[in-house]
């Protein structure tokens, strides 16, 4: 299963927001990191999918970043590479 550590990394190559990109701490993904793996891992023994991912990283991008529906959907091409890393 996929760690929390290696969803940051995920995160951190993503960088869906750009706050890396300007110049935001290595580690500024990682609570979304920790709450993604949580979701994950609650849903142990059920075979994921990139649909029951996206809207994982949906609902914690929302709540970490106060997005509105409509940023949320511009953001899904980028929640589903994530998925997509995800399930590598």
């Amino acid at each position: 299963m996929t760690t929390s550590s290696n969803i940051q990394n995920i995160l951190k190559e993503e960088d869906i927001e750009g706050l890396l990109a300007l110049g935001a701490p290595g580690d500024e993904y990682s609570y979304e990191a920790n709450d993604i793996s949580i979701f994950i891992t609650a849903l142990n023994g059920h075979s994921l999918t990139e649909a029951d991912i996206v809207p994982i990283v949906s609902r914690v991008w929302a709540k970490y970043f106060n997005l509105s529906k409509e940023d949320l959907n511009s953001r899904n091409s980028a929640f589903q590479r994530v998925a997509q890393k995800i399930l590598g």
